[in-house]
């Protein structure tokens, strides 16, 4: 039989610790099977060093991957609401009004249960005017505010306030009732105002396309 020398650097161990111990050459595909308990063991003391070093190193990589795969993930958590920002900055004001117009009867008839004929909004008469004044002096708090407020009222026993996109708001009769005060139903409008101006809505709709 031909004597083939094999550098130690390059043999490998399948599964050094049970038997037969199964030894391969890193390149030309030769293999060796070693069946004998004590050769195996005479063998694996004279590999020790390589397949030491060989496991580090390939601790090593493995750690070093994961982190940068949990850095790539750190980054990216990092960046995804700078990127959810600049995109909501782009959205136009007029393509934001029209969501909001759009949306406002549907969301009327879910708050009020009213799914056919006309929504019940009180959008006339003393009370709507007192609600439309009330928003004027709050958004002249900030005469740079671009945003043109349109308050409607719904009437719903249901105890709520929202902002749709573009400015519109929807308080319910059920929440006017329970306010004790103007100052409390002024509370809630201020709320609802800072979700219009901080576009919170769009910002939602563009971080579900992500």
């Amino acid at each position: 039989d031909r004597l083939a020398a094999w550098p130690l650097e390059d043999v490998f161990a399948d599964a050094p610790g049970k038997l037969p111990l199964r030894l391969r050459l890193a390149t030309g595909g030769e293999r060796l099977v070693v069946r004998d308990e004590a050769a195996a063991a005479s063998l694996l003391e004279s590999l020790a060093p390589v397949l030491t070093a060989r496991g580090s190193r390939r601790r090593a990589r493995w750690i070093m991957g994961a982190v940068g795969v949990w850095l790539a993930v750190l980054c990216l958590w990092l960046a995804f609401p700078l990127l959810v920002n600049g995109v909501t900055a782009l959205v136009p004001y007029s393509w934001e009004q029209a969501l909001g117009e759009g949306t406002r009867n549907t969301v009327g008839r879910y708050i009020s249960g009213v799914y056919r004929g006309d929504v019940p909004w009180r959008d006339s008469g003393p009370g709507h005017g007192a609600m439309d004044a009330l928003v004027r002096r709050l958004a002249s708090a900030d005469p740079d505010e671009e945003y043109v407020f349109r308050v409607s009222i719904l009437d719903a026993g249901l105890v709520n306030a929202f902002a749709l996109p573009g400015g519109y708001i929807v308080v319910t009769t059920g929440l006017i009732r329970q306010c004790r005060s103007a100052d409390e139903l002024a509370g809630v409008l201020a709320h609802e105002m800072a979700h219009v101006t901080e576009r919170h809505n769009i910002r939602h709709l563009v971080r579900d396309q992500f």
